[in-house]
């Protein structure tokens, strides 16, 4: 049986977290994509002490910094050869304005600039994982 993959963003915590965890039990390979490594760690072990026979691994990156999104879709694609589900979590609410890495306004790059690079970095892997029947 073929193995399903997911990509999930922002998969530490909350709706993300719940998602990853509803992903694991029905047998998915989770990947979660985070900024923290440590609460990337706990996630991981949280989910694997609920599933012990689930498959979760962190990727290390700041959708608000372009060349991270760059990098981790780059890293995603070099370790899968193809995705079936990309969720688009991630986000942040700032009650103050923030300057992105790239000079963006850090919400908007976050919300929506990230996740929309992530996305179409990714889109010939989502079109494989679409392609292979599932």
């Amino acid at each position: 049986m073929e193995t399903k993959i997911a990509i999930v963003t922002g998969g530490t915590a909350g709706i993300g977290k719940e998602i990853a965890r509803g992903l694991v039990r029905r047998g998915f390979l989770v990947g979660i994509v985070c900024r923290n490594e440590m609460r990337g760690r706990a996630t991981v072990e949280e989910l694997l002490e609920e599933v012990p026979e689930g498959r979760v691994e962190i990727f290390l990156a700041d959708l608000s910094v372009l060349m991270d999104v760059r990098r981790v879709a780059a890293s995603l694609e070099e370790r899968f050869d193809r995705v079936h589900v990309l969720v688009n979590n991630a986000g942040v609410h700032l009650m103050r304005a923030k300057e992105s890495a790239d000079g963006y306004d850090r919400m908007i790059a976050t919300n929506h600039l990230g996740p929309f690079l992530l996305t179409n970095l990714l889109l010939g892997h989502l079109e494989k994982g679409a392609r292979r029947g599932w």
